[in-house]
């Protein structure tokens, strides 16, 4: 570990300006691989009202209550601003934990991941607080031993309370199989943080609930509902279209990677994640998005202990897997995967 502080936050700035500088320059190529939430832009300047999603209410609206007034462009820019925070926390954790070479590597992984694709891609979603929290939520964790017990569950109910208030389904998801991650890695299951996070969940419905209803606002519509509605061979239907395509699509770069944990390291746990989260992804029209939000928390996470715990003899290997996703990114025209359609960047 480097113990020189100025040269650790120089080197820390120095990865974030590749980063963004590479994902600027990879991800974000085209106007028609863009789609804009035209209707956050809007709400972003209003108070609750009919117009809000009860699930996914705090990402306009948390812009509200700041006062911001951001024209169009800037509106973009502070979507990008919340990816690139998320991102920074990231590589301070793996710092933290691992160091200088393999946060490198990480901060690698993170770059050639779907991650940037959507998110640079889908613009004014509640998808980029969602990363940001569930990033926090992952720190929190990581260093619960230095705080103490009342203000680290607090901290964890304050966030889960964010994190269901931007969307409440791909929240619980994402954030289950981080803890999943968490008791994998700490060989505990605690009770108290499965507790704090469902205490959360309910509590989350139960004030969103009342915000709407002390506005005068009764919405019906549920995602989990009309996701469950339809029948199973609609939903197969949709995916068998771009099936090939869609699994690539779900990890970008970090394929390589992703094949020699499960094939040469036999990662059961990894194994676990991809398979919950393409179930969840398979009952949702945004295949690419979905999976990108709910796995790569849990994902990175495990990377980071994966690491830690038996992952440094194993670096030239990692370090080539991802030179070769790199290269796949960066001369391949890449895409997502919408439903039945293909978007292309380029």
């Amino acid at each position: 570990m480097i113990k020189n502080k100025s040269i650790s936050t120089l080197i820390i700035l120095l990865l974030i300006s590749v980063t963004v500088f590479f994902s600027q320059k990879i991800y974000n190529q085209s106007q028609e691989s863009k789609i804009y939430n035209t209707k956050n832009y809007s709400l972003s300047n209003q108070n609750i009202n009919e117009n809000y999603d009860k699930e996914t209410f705090l990402f306009p609206f948390h812009i509200y209550l700041l006062k911001i007034n951001l024209s169009s462009i800037n509106f973009r820019y502070y979507s990008h601003f919340l990816l690139y925070s998320a991102v920074f926390i990231l590589i301070l954790l793996s710092f933290r934990i691992t160091n200088l070479v393999w946060t490198f590597i990480i901060t690698f992984s993170i770059t050639i991941s779907p991650i940037f694709l959507i998110q640079l891609n889908w613009i004014g979603f509640p998808d980029h607080i969602l990363i940001l929290l569930l990033t926090i939520f992952v720190s929190v964790l990581s260093i619960h031993e230095n705080i103490s017990k009342s203000y680290f569950y607090f901290l964890l109910l304050i966030i889960c309370i964010l994190g269901f208030w931007t969307h409440y389904y791909q929240f619980f998801v994402a954030g289950f199989l981080v803890i999943c991650v968490d008791f994998f890695f700490k060989k505990n299951i605690s009770i108290s943080l499965l507790a704090v996070f469902i205490v959360s969940f309910f509590i989350s419905g139960f004030l969103s609930n009342l915000i709407f209803d002390i506005h005068g606002i009764s919405q019906n519509y549920d995602r989990a509902n009309f996701a469950l509605s339809k029948d199973i061979t609609f939903w197969f239907n949709i995916h068998k279209v771009q099936f090939p395509l869609s699994i690539i699509s779900l990890f970008n770069g970090l394929l390589f990677l992703i094949i020699y944990l499960l094939i040469f390291q036999r990662e059961w746990i990894l194994a676990c994640l991809i398979v919950a989260s393409v179930i969840v992804t398979f009952f949702t029209y945004d295949t690419t998005r979905v999976f990108s939000n709910i796995f790569y928390p849990a994902f990175l996470y495990y990377y980071i202990l994966h690491i830690r715990e038996k992952g440094y003899k194993y670096i030239r290997i990692h370090f080539i897997l991802l030179f070769i996703g790199m290269i796949y990114v960066s001369s391949s025209n890449l895409f997502y995967v919408w439903g039945s359609r293909i978007i292309y960047l380029k």
